[in-house]
């Protein structure tokens, strides 16, 4: 009976893992680039369960108390009580949004003009790439850009102001802005949802729309005065109610 209950847990545990895998859904817990280990996890628990699955002709085995099997059963029980959902607005609620800090922005913006006034390349890749923004006409905050697009408008302010940018996001209201203000903002995670932040932009609009709704905006870069310092935020021109993608987090 031993065996047989570790050797069903070990299966189990692969078979939902494998079902998190295969779905996609693993990516709601996890960031992406760590999707090999759960490969790996579920190669070593089918190595475990077929170690079992050879125990069950042995009559004796070290027994293991009721809280040992509990424990290594809380991925089920937890997959059942709490299905794989994408975090949303009550948890930025909880955690707040991550806007670059004004006095940290003031010295990230002098650093790192101050590197590139010092620096002999022309083409230093700051430098380059505000110029190619400048170019550009419309900024498009796709996923694979957003951390790098969101320091440069962020640093560059003043450099940026009239221009377009499209940006998706949940719609948030943050207690801390005025009425005609809420922020169109995403979920970053470095390694798993457990140090997910939010980031994102303060967009100036009439309009409300509910929260947690996954909206796409287009707007004009505007300066905002916040403890002294310009701080870019998005005068909205133009919206569209999107769906929810399958998978909402930015990685870094």
């Amino acid at each position: 009976m031993t065996a047989w209950l570790r050797m069903l847990i070990c299966f189990g545990l692969a078979i939902l893992l494998c079902h998190l895998l295969i779905t996609g859904e693993i990516t709601l817990y996890i960031h992406p680039k760590f999707r090999f280990l759960i490969a790996m996890s579920i190669l070593f628990l089918i190595l475990l369960g077929l170690v079992q699955l050879w125990n069950l002709q042995r009559k004796e085995m070290h027994r293991i108390g009721f809280w040992g099997y509990l424990l290594v059963s809380l991925p089920f029980f937890m997959f059942i009580l709490i299905p794989p959902k994408a975090l949303d607005a009550s948890i930025a609620t909880k955690k707040g949004v991550s806007y670059i800090d004004a006095n940290e922005m003031k010295k990230q913006q002098g650093a790192t003009k101050k590197n590139i006034e010092e620096s002999n390349d022309p083409l230093n890749k700051f430098k380059q790439k505000v110029k190619e923004l400048k170019k550009k006409p419309i900024i498009v905050m796709d996923e694979k850009e957003y951390g790098d697009l969101y320091t440069l408008i962020y640093t560059f302010p003043k450099e940026l102001v009239g221009k377009k940018v499209r940006v998706r996001g949940f719609v948030y209201y943050d207690p801390s802005l005025t009425k005609n203000e809420w922020v169109v903002g995403r979920f970053t995670v470095t390694c798993c949802t457990a140090d997910a932040s939010v980031v994102g932009f303060v967009v100036k609009s009439d309009k409300q729309f509910k929260e947690n709704q996954w909206i796409e905006t287009t707007g004009v870069i505007q300066l905002k005065k916040e403890n002294g310092m310009d701080i870019p935020v998005l005068k909205l021109n133009s919206y569209q109610l999107i769906p929810a993608p399958k998978d909402p987090y930015i990685y870094f």
